[in-house]
This record gives C-alpha cells, structure tokens and sequence, in this order.
C-alpha cells in the first residue's frame, strides 16, 4: 500500500474518531441548568394530585398514580419548574408538556405511557427523566419521548417501543444514568 493511501485512511479514521468524540456531551451548563428538580424535598403530604381534567398551570409536585385516561397537559408558566411524580401509573394518551420552565418525569414505580394518534410524551420544554421506577413508554406511530428542547436521561429504567424514535430531542440528548 502506497504512503498517500495509508496516509488518507489515518487522517479518515482520526476525522471520524474526532467526530464520535464531539457527540459525547452536548449539554452546557450556561444554557441549561443543572439544578436537579427531582431532588426537590417534599413530603408526601405536600405533593398535589393531578388535577381531574389533567391539566397542570402552575409549578409544584403532582402525583400520578392508577389508571389515566385523560390527556396530561403541562401547561405552566415559562419560569415554573413542574415535576410529575409517577408511580404505578398507567397513562392512556399522550403526556404534552405545551410550557414551562424544566419538567421532570420522576418514575418511582413501575408506570406506562401509551399512545395511539402520538408522540408518547411531547414537550416544549426541557424534559428530564429521573428516578428508581421503570416506565414503559409505547406510541404507535411517533416517536416515544419527544422534546423540542433538551431531553435528559438520569435514571429510572426505559422500555420502549415506538413508530418513529424512541428519544428524539431537537436540541440535546443527554443520557447520564438509567438504563
């Protein structure tokens, strides 16, 4: 083999092991905050329940437990940081976070997301999810879990099954703990 062929494919191969290693972090810290909202301490007694029409407009903690069948909608404002604590839910449509500052989706139990005519989770906002719990997440046509911003990954346990992409973020995707 010639110096200039050997030459070419060191140079392709470094460019490509350039290019891997750019993709490994994407979330800066001065354009998305770290401060973990799923850490925030409160008792049991102060998270609030979902509300009956499933459509959150203010920050805080809320429970989803049992059997969901109306649609989850965040809808808060752009400054509140919103976390829906799901433990042993079963969601039977789309789970749309329209706005707010950072939403957390905190699996504490074993919880499911399924949608027929969507994406399984839709948000707007930045999107982590967090926790012990598993989730399982379908969307028949869509993509599983969609963020128009930044979607992080920093624990619970993922299944999912999906038309389109399991995670799609059109920011960044961040995948720092979980499985």
């Amino acid at each position: 083999m010639s110096n200039r062929k050997s030459l070419t494919m060191i140079v392709a191969g470094l460019s490509t092991a350039l290019a891997l290693t750019a993709c490994s972090k994407t979330v800066d810290a001065a354009t998305f905050p770290t401060a973990s909202i799923s850490n925030v301490a409160y008792s049991e007694q102060e998270a609030k329940q979902l509300p009956s029409d499933g459509t959150i407009t203010e920050a805080g903690v809320y429970k989803v437990s049992g059997n969901v069948t109306t649609p989850i909608t965040v809808n808060a404002p752009k400054d509140a940081s919103v976390v829906l604590r799901l433990d042993g839910a079963t969601i039977n449509s789309t789970v749309s976070i329209k706005q707010a500052g950072d939403v957390v989706l905190y699996v504490a139990g074993d919880s499911s997301i399924s949608s027929t005519d969507g994406h399984g989770v839709d948000s707007k906002s930045n999107l982590t999810i967090d926790g012990p719990g598993k989730l399982t997440v379908t969307s028949k046509d869509k993509d599983a879990i969609h963020s128009d911003e930044n979607l992080t990954v920093t624990g619970g346990t993922l299944e999912i099954s999906a038309g389109d992409d399991g995670l799609k973020a059109v920011k960044n995707l961040t995948i720092d703990g979980g499985t």
